[in-house]
């Protein structure tokens, strides 16, 4: 038995064991009465990444928010989860990583990079082009980790105004570790996750160099995440930085708990940065 599970867990690629993208299309901004743009954005090394730019109310537009989302499907589902501040005349702009989606490959963790900071320079383009008052980066879980070690390699990245980590962790190995945990046939062999999971991306020991104001938003009954990854990287951080946490079970849901008052929370926050 122990030599299955060995085999299957030192065959076991990376991009097997994390990503789990889909090529259907869940839904699209045109569905809720959005205006959205498509954009194709190169990256260095000639893949094609899929972009939305989806507009507020009307041409007044207060700030930028960007999104880079979870594991699982693609930016047409996880755009939900912030599709409802465009109400508040600010555009979000959405993009799907390599193998999701449209796009064409398979998301691997130098991959991930590539295109992290692709879409990194498109923003800041795009946000300069705008007159935008403030650029807000939102990392949801595998996001936020994706994020986290791009940053470490952009240049700019003091131009954020506000870098959001929902529900996000800086450690692959730490997370695989534990999700050879959570069943009883591969507990013994939780500690193999140091062989499936690499630590060339991860961002652990690297992100106390970020000078930009911090949010750190963690569910304490989070299922996928565990509540103590989001500690761990609030503590990592340093200030400026703030967290909040709340006790629903809910993996990316802040914005849909406790009748929705975190969006309101979440709105005066970025007005008083």
């Amino acid at each position: 038995m122990w030599k299955i599970v060995l085999c299957t867990l030192l065959l076991c690629s990376c991009s097997s064991f994390y990503y789990h993208p889909s090529k259907n299309i869940f839904a699209t901004p045109k569905q809720f009465n959005k205006d959205f743009k498509e954009n194709i954005i190169s990256t260095p090394t000639g893949v094609q990444l899929s972009s939305w730019t989806i507009y507020g109310k009307n041409d007044q537009k207060k700030n930028l928010i960007v999104q880079f989302h979870g594991n699982a499907e693609n930016m047409s589902s996880h755009m939900l989860s912030l599709l409802w501040i465009t109400d508040y005349n600010y555009d979000l702009i959405t993009f799907d990583y390599r193998g999701y989606g449209k796009n064409e490959g398979s998301p691997s963790p130098l991959g991930l990079r590539e295109d992290a900071l692709t879409f990194l320079k498109y923003v800041e383009n795009e946000f300069e082009k705008g007159n935008y008052q403030k650029l807000i980066v939102v990392g949801q879980s595998l996001g936020g980790a994706v994020l986290l070690d791009a940053l470490r390699f952009y240049p700019t990245k003091d131009k954020i105004h506000l870098l959001v980590l929902d529900s996000t962790f800086s450690s692959y190995r730490r997370m695989a570790m534990k999700v050879l945990q959570k069943s009883w046939i591969t507990f013994l062999f939780s500690p193999l996750g140091y062989l499936v999971a690499s630590g060339e991306t991860s961002p652990q020991g690297y992100i106390s160099e970020f000078k930009m104001p911090k949010l750190v938003i963690h569910s304490k009954g989070d299922f996928i995440v565990d509540y103590s990854e989001g500690e761990a990287v609030y503590e990592e951080l340093i200030s400026p930085k703030n967290m909040w946490s709340f006790g629903q079970k809910s993996h990316i849901g802040v914005f849909f708990v406790e009748n929705n008052k975190y969006r309101q929370e979440f709105l005066k926050y970025i007005e008083s940065l």
